[in-house]
């Protein structure tokens, strides 16, 4: 089966660095980090990372986010 990934990536630009994500879902990562890397390779913003996630690790983040925990710290399992 293939998994869909969420596409979230880091760009710095004067210094700062900025959280983007791609607003469409993909089913493979690894072409979409070297489009990313060739779209940014002339440009004056520098791109810092690039992650892949499944929804369910996105949706772990996004709760860790919400309350400062994961879902597996709330029920103790590591």
């Amino acid at each position: 089966m293939i998994e869909p990934f969420i596409i979230t990536f880091w760009i710095e630009i004067n210094n700062i660095l900025h959280e983007k994500r791609l607003t469409k879902v993909y089913h493979e990562c690894e072409p979409i980090v070297g489009k990313l890397f060739e779209l940014y390779e002339d440009k004056p913003e520098k791109l810092i990372a690039v992650k892949c996630d499944t929804f369910l690790e996105y949706k772990h983040k996004q709760q860790w986010r919400k309350n400062g925990t994961t879902i597996e710290h709330q029920q103790g399992v590591e």
